[in-house]
C-alpha cells in the first residue's frame, strides 16, 4: 500500500500516491518553500514523567522564542503536517523508525493551531506525573513543521488512546497532550 501525500492549494485539493514513501512524496505537499517531511521518524521516550513515546524532531528550532514556548507566539508563514504510519501502543520502542504515511500543507486553522501550541505550559512549569491509562491501540506519530520569517520550528507529538504523549520542539517540552491537535489538523486539512 503506497503512501498518500495531500497537497492543498488555494484553488483546490490534489492528491498524489506513490509506491513507496519518499521525500519526493512529502515535497508534493510543501510547494511554496515550506518544510519537507522526513521519509521516516525515530521514536523516543519523553523526558516528562509518564509522557509516553514521541517522535524526534528532525532539527533544532531556528525561530526565536522556541526556548520559551513550543512554537513562537506569532502566526507562521506556512506549515506542513507529517503523519507517520501508526504502531500499536506498547510495541513502539526508542529504536523504532516509522515511515511517512501522509504529508499535508496546513492552510485551515494554522494560526489558531500555533496560538494553542504556544500556550502549552513547559515541563518545568508543570513537571508532575500525568494521569494515564494503559490502554492499547494505535500510536500515530506526527511532526509539524512551522515556518516563520526568522526560521523554522518542528514540533513532535503522538496521538494515542491514553492521551499521555507530550510534545517537544527539541528545546521546549510539554507533558500536555498535543496529539489530538495534530489529528484535528490532519482531519481538517485533508
Amino acid at each position: 500500500m503506497g503512501a498518500v501525500a495531500l497537497a492543498l492549494a488555494a484553488g483546490g485539493c490534489a492528491a498524489t500516491t506513490s509506491a513507496a514513501t519518499t521525500n519526493a512524496t512529502a515535497r508534493d505537499a510543501t510547494a511554496g518553500g515550506t518544510a519537507e517531511c522526513p521519509a521516516t521518524v525515530l521514536l523516543t521516550v519523553s523526558a516528562a514523567p509518564r509522557s509516553g513515546i514521541v517522535p524526534v524532531v528532525p532539527a533544532q528550532p531556528t525561530a526565536s522564542g522556541a526556548d520559551q514556548h513550543l512554537v513562537p507566539t506569532e502566526a507562521p508563514r506556512s506549515a506542513v503536517l507529517c503523519q507517520y504510519r501508526s504502531v500499536p501502543v506498547g510495541t513502539a520502542s526508542t529504536a523504532s523508525s516509522v515511515p511517512l504515511a501522509a504529508a499535508v500543507a496546513v492552510t485551515t486553522g494554522r494560526d489558531d493551531l500555533a496560538r494553542e501550541l504556544a500556550a502549552l505550559p513547559s515541563l518545568a512549569d508543570h513537571p508532575g506525573p500525568a494521569s494515564c491509562t494503559e490502554m492499547g491501540g494505535p500510536l500515530v506519530p506526527y511532526l509539524l513543521g512551522l515556518d516563520y520569517a526568522e526560521g523554522r520550528v518542528w514540533v513532535a507529538a503522538s496521538a494515542e488512546p491514553n492521551r499521555c504523549s507530550g510534545a517537544s520542539n527539541g528545546r521546549f517540552e510539554t507533558r500536555r497532550y498535543a496529539g489530538g491537535l495534530m489529528k484535528a489538523v490532519a482531519d481538517s486539512n485533508g
